[in-house]
């Protein structure tokens, strides 16, 4: 992605986006890789593991061959529904450095950034003048929810995908 920093103005939706990538991956982050895999990978039967063993095959190969490829639906739904519920959490992304507005993008992992909705809350709650940010509150609360459904909406697509190659390759 290209950003203009070479100039003295900065456009604000620059800001917002890298704001929301970096919420976005602090939520991720953020969401243990246990908890996200550790049901996808307790839902493949022990039979499968049994029957691999009993032909041979090494943890390794069990694991590689038929584990992963199993769960690997799970795991990646369980990633994109982390990152979801990452980008509408307000209150983990508040601590960990959320500022309402920022000049100037972030150069550091530990600088300020800015977050969606941090900054929907604060403009619903501490706005001076709560008619004149109006629009840009309902646009902010839209752009929030488009980006949360499609996140959703990806991940329903990509479980469904890779249950029909496991279908198929039975």
């Amino acid at each position: 992605m290209f950003f203009p920093i070479s100039g003295a103005h900065i456009s604000p939706i620059y800001l917002v986006i890298v704001g929301f990538l970096i919420g976005i991956l602090g939520g991720f982050f953020g969401v243990g890789g246990s908890f996200i895999a550790g049901p996808a990978l307790r839902a493949i039967p022990a039979a499968y593991r049994e029957v691999a063993y009993s032909l041979g095959a090494t943890r390794l190969q069990m694991i590689r061959k038929i584990v992963l490829p199993q769960a690997v639906g799970g795991i990646l739904t369980g990633g994109i529904l982390a990152i979801s519920r990452g980008a509408g959490e307000v209150a983990p992304i508040l601590f960990t450095g959320a500022a309402y507005y920022l000049p100037y993008l972030p150069k550091k992992l530990n600088d300020q950034f800015m977050e969606m909705g941090y900054h929907i809350y604060v403009m619903a709650t501490q706005s001076p003048d709560v008619e004149a940010t109006k629009p840009i509150l309902y646009a902010t609360v839209f752009v929030l929810l488009v980006v949360t459904f499609a996140l959703n909406s990806t991940a329903i697509w990509i479980r469904s995908r890779i249950r029909r190659k496991l279908r198929l390759a039975r």
